[in-house]
């Protein structure tokens, strides 16, 4: 067992490390060590642990999650960086900050597609379920219609021409802005009102 008043945090995988009573300065150590998927995957947990409450660490964090090597290096995808961002509600805006950033690296993968693009996501009211669908005690806060959205913001970052044309039971106009952020985009088109398809 560790010591929680003086002994360092041994050099083991963090999922070992989690059921153990860990000061808030182990927290920090085990954030300011942790790579860059431990990071996303871990903030709601760094920010019950206090470890934001250190400006320092802050920074180093939210430096970590926007470095673009480190974002290639992690093959990061923009759905989980969706995924963080929907769920990292209550760390400091740095944070997500941060995560807007990588996003907008992460969609370097997305492709140009020569000529006119037109993407026509589904918005009807079955997109409001969750990705994952009802499970009990584990259903995400991502809904179907968040991943339509960042889809259709990611292409429409990476072809600035593109036409979006959300649907339900009937075209819904929206206007995007395709030198707004990823994040802001996706979520206009998942803010639309539903309805039937």
């Amino acid at each position: 067992m560790i010591d929680t008043k003086s002994s360092p945090i041994p050099d083991v995988p963090m999922a070992m490390l989690t059921s153990l009573p860990l000061s808030r300065r182990h927290w920090v150590e085990i954030a300011r060590n942790a790579s860059w998927h431990a990071t996303r995957m871990n903030l709601n947990t760094f920010e019950r642990h206090g470890v934001f409450k250190d400006q320092s660490t802050t920074d180093q964090i939210s430096n970590r999650l926007r470095n673009p090597t480190l974002v290639a290096k992690a093959k990061a995808f923009p759905y989980q960086l969706m995924v963080a961002f929907t769920n990292a509600t209550t760390v400091p805006p740095a944070i997500r900050d941060a995560l807007q950033d990588a996003m907008e690296l992460a969609t370097q993968n997305v492709p140009s597609i020569p000529g006119k693009v037109w993407v026509l996501p589904d918005v009807s009211g079955s997109m409001q379920s969750p990705v994952t669908g009802h499970r009990k005690g584990s259903t995400t806060k991502v809904r179907c219609i968040d991943v339509a959205a960042l889809v259709a913001a990611s292409l429409v970052r990476k072809n600035p021409g593109a036409g979006v044309i959300p649907f339900s039971d009937d075209v819904i106009n929206v206007t995007l802005n395709s030198r707004d952020s990823v994040m802001t985009n996706a979520e206009k088109l998942a803010r639309l009102p539903s309805g039937g398809t």
